[in-house]
């Protein structure tokens, strides 16, 4: 069994961001990060080996950026100490393809898929999951990293796991996430149709491409947001009790049926009950036909 250590790091930087030159750099210099290994490491050895690398870069960049005083140190410290999971890919890679169609494969090619950011390396890895290790029980950690994307390669992803997965907390985890997904599909859809949305539209132009904007612009959000509600439903039905976090899947669809049921764009909103300043109770449904604004706030 692989352990390894999952280190989410979000470096907040002032101002935008250096030019990937060094990014490029250190994938051309990946050979300096690969000192040998010892010859009798076993494959899941050799690959906790190269991830424990991995980790103890990432704690050294946090550790120096974190002790840098200005805005320049900190620069200086992204261009030099960041190292970009690509680095390690060849690497990780390497072990996947000389252990083809095992385990050890399966979680080489999941980290490369969670912690990679280039296109074509996770386009690899994936294509080579799905082929080789679809009944993996890691699928279940890749329909968790798909949910709310809107991109049609996820959603056909996500659909093949569904179908051909033969554990029951993997075709869970898939059911929710394609909920997920088509949820988010309908409320972009609707975004991108409602009032500004023309203003919304070009903006995503800018980030997605004309090819994803233009299908969610002709898609039916109704049908998508029915298409998700069975699937929640699904989950409620038969995989309620699996973990998803802090709260069961169960827990959380019914969250999000609540949400596409009575929250969605378009839908009226659920009656609300309380008191004004002076004490008086009032409904929301009181003021129906007024344009009402709602200031939800807390105090803790």
């Amino acid at each position: 069994m692989i352990v390894h250590s999952t280190l989410l790091l979000f470096a907040l930087i002032p101002g935008p961001l250096p030019e990937p030159t060094l990014y490029s750099n250190h994938l051309e210099g990946s050979a300096s990060l690969a000192p040998a290994l010892d010859d009798d490491l076993d494959p899941e050895e050799e690959l906790e080996a190269i991830i424990a690398e991995f980790d103890a870069a990432q704690l050294e960049f946090r550790k120096a950026y974190r002790e840098a005083s200005t805005n320049e140190e900190r620069r200086v410290v992204v261009e030099e100490k960041r190292i970009p999971a690509e680095a390690f890919a060849d690497r990780v890679t390497a072990v996947a393809e000389r252990n083809a169609g095992e385990p050890v494969a399966a979680e080489a090619l999941m980290w490369i898929a969670e912690r990679c950011r280039d296109t074509e390396v996770v386009a690899e890895a994936m294509k080579t999951l799905l082929a080789d290790h679809l009944e993996s029980e890691v699928m279940g950690r890749l329909a968790q990293s798909l949910a709310r994307g809107v991109n049609a390669d996820n959603q056909r992803t996500l659909e093949l796991i569904l179908e051909k997965s033969p554990h029951e907390d993997v075709r869970g985890h898939a059911c929710y996430a394609l909920a997920s997904h088509l949820m988010a599909q309908a409320e972009k859809a609707h975004s991108f149709k409602g009032s500004g949305g023309e203003a919304l539209v070009e903006r995503y132009r800018g980030y997605w491409g004309d090819e994803l904007v233009d299908r969610l612009l002709d898609a039916d959000a109704e049908a998508l947001e029915d298409r998700s509600a069975s699937l929640f439903e699904r989950v409620l039905a038969e995989h309620a009790d699996l973990s998803g976090g802090r709260r069961t899947l169960g827990e959380r669809a019914e969250g999000d049926l609540f949400e596409l049921r009575n929250l969605a764009i378009g839908k009226t909103a659920p009656d609300i009950e309380g008191e004004d300043l002076d004490g008086v109770m009032f409904k929301l449904s009181d003021y129906r036909g007024k344009v009402v604004v709602l200031d939800f706030w807390g105090d803790w």
